[in-house]
């Protein structure tokens, strides 16, 4: 009931031009209760999308032109079609013939439905055609997005405009921070937001006369005649979101100071990245404005770590979380938006498998103890409760030698040759694919033992001799003492009754010897006090 009054009412006013306005906002030429709608706008066109708008690129001069402005206004009169329509007559107004340079206007009468999606150039099309077309537009796919237009006559010819609009579509969620794979961190923080799809838009808000002061080739006024833009520019409305800008036209100020209430329509449409409009709505001045927008709210987010969580959080306009102290598991973190009028219906989500217990190392092989070997080698293995044993890595030191950790490596030996004497403490530690590093390596000690100087004779008796005279020289060596430095003790087992003193000569000359077996025994000391223990040897008759 309420879309016929409106088309009644529409036609009635134009025609008749009633001089008290009772619509203040109006979509699709349909009036409910004196509100512009969404849900009502549809309910007569239900194969419409959205309102179309109609552009037509025309002049005073062009005898083609009354016959396509006569189609419109029959259209629009019917009311039989949702669709709102602007005269651009070129000629008379600077704004109009601006509008039709971007339009991509050829000739007089052009038609531009919907910014240029469809477009009927000339008038050899019949009214039919204009009509297929409108309904073409109308059943365009185009963003969800409602549009109101209110007006309000401030008294001379001065106008306040307020537009709001409300992207409806549902945003959709992404994850922008959080792990993924094995982790060790077991208080993980999870960031998100709403892809909201595209959010550069343009409005326009045409000012128009409803009955034009311009008259067509054939005499008669123009309908809804452009006198200029209340607005004209991009706006920023992301998915969910709103838009709302209020402004004043003033008639006088634009040359127009002879413009009425009862004869202004103002015409609001939205328009997409390629210049097409998604979404049109129009009012009439009142003399009181009636608020008809209502605000659908703001983003919100719910989520759920599936594997620690119950249920779903609260919806929040949060769009961070951490969760603290996670045991070792697999988890899903999953994230959805709503906004006013809908819910993501796939929420983002992101798994990972928390694994915050180090692994076990264990040494195999190599010294422990008191050792003479200079040339050490070791062998180990590791343990891990997630990580296979052939992908854990490695790292070793050997305190006494190394000055730091080696780098990881998948190796699991380690050899060191010609280490010097002394203390050492091997260490290992594993380290798996989750970056835990076993907090107590595997560890070995041993003590390389100092190597003793080394004594051999280079020459003397042995065997039967038949002098009481003999020489014996000898030489030694060792690993940390220079043989100069070394010092010998002899003695000849059968003559002397003790070693001799400590000496650094390297040969001794024995006189006298009667008959009888000898045995002539050396050994080096080196600078430390180490003392050849087994020492040289030789024996004669």
């Amino acid at each position: 009931m309420g879309r016929n009054m409106g088309r009644i009412n529409k036609k009635r006013y134009v025609l008749t031009l009633v001089t008290l306005l009772t619509v203040s906002s109006l979509a699709g030429a349909i009036g409910v209760n004196g509100y512009a709608s969404t849900e009502a706008k549809k309910t007569g066109f239900d194969d419409y999308t959205h309102t179309v708008l109609a552009e037509m690129g025309t002049s005073t001069m062009c005898g083609y032109c009354p016959t396509v402005s006569q189609y419109l206004w029959n259209i629009y009169s019917a009311g039989t079609r949702d669709f709102h329509y602007v005269s651009l007559v070129a000629d008379k107004n600077s704004e109009a013939d601006d509008r039709c340079g971007e339009l991509g206007l050829t000739g007089y009468p052009t038609v531009f439905y919907d910014g240029g999606y469809r477009r009927i150039v000339g008038a050899g099309a019949p009214q039919s055609t204009h009509e297929a077309i409108i309904d073409e537009c109308g059943q365009r796919d185009v963003p969800d997005i409602d549009l109101t237009v209110d007006v309000t006559w401030d008294g001379d010819t001065s106008m306040t405009i307020t537009v709001n609009a409300q992207n409806n579509e549902v945003p959709d969620t992404e994850i922008t921070e959080g792990p993924t794979g094995l982790i060790n961190n077991t208080n993980p923080t999870f960031a998100w937001n709403a892809a909201t799809g595209s959010s550069n838009w343009h409005i326009r808000v045409y000012v128009t006369e409803i009955v034009s002061r311009w008259n067509d080739a054939d005499g008669d006024p123009y309908h809804f005649a452009l006198l200029g833009f209340a607005l004209n520019k991009n706006i920023n409305m992301p998915g969910g979101e709103t838009y709302q800008e209020t402004t004043t036209w003033d008639g006088s100020a634009h040359g127009y100071s002879d413009i009425t209430q009862d004869n202004i329509k103002i015409i609001a449409a939205i328009f997409d990245k390629n210049g097409y409009v998604v979404e049109t709505a129009a009012g009439y001045p009142t003399l009181k404005n009636k608020g008809s927008y209502k605000d659908l709210g703001e983003i919100t987010f719910s989520y759920k770590l599936e594997g620690y969580d119950a249920d779903w959080s609260e919806w929040t306009t949060d769009t961070t979380v951490t969760y603290h102290n996670l045991p070792d598991g697999t988890y899903t973190f999953k994230v959805k938006a709503k906004s006013g009028t809908g819910e993501d219906p796939t929420p983002a989500e992101r798994t990972f498998q928390l694994d915050a217990t180090p692994p076990e190392t264990t040494i195999t092989d190599g010294p422990t103890g008191d050792i003479t070997t200079k040339d050490v080698e070791f062998e180990w293995t590791g343990n891990d409760a997630v990580t296979q044993e052939k992908d854990l890595m490695y790292s070793y030191k050997l305190e006494g030698y190394d000055t730091h950790w080696s780098s990881w490596t998948i190796s699991k030996t380690a050899s060191y040759i010609n280490l010097p004497a002394g203390s050492y403490t091997f260490k290992v530690k594993a380290m798996d694919k989750a970056g835990n590093a076993d907090p107590t390596p595997a560890e070995r000690s041993f003590n390389i033992l100092r190597a003793e100087p080394y004594t051999s004779i280079v020459s003397g008796p042995e065997g039967f001799v038949n002098t009481g005279e003999v020489t014996f020289e000898w030489t030694g060596s060792d690993d940390a003492t220079p043989v100069e430095d070394l010092v010998y003790s002899y003695k000849l087992e059968g003559f002397d009754s003790g070693w001799s003193d400590w000496t650094s000569s390297t040969s001794k000359t024995y006189t006298g010897l009667g008959d009888g077996s000898y045995t002539f025994m050396v050994k080096a000391k080196d600078t430390d006090g180490y003392v050849d223990p087994e020492g040289a040897s030789r024996s004669f008759t």
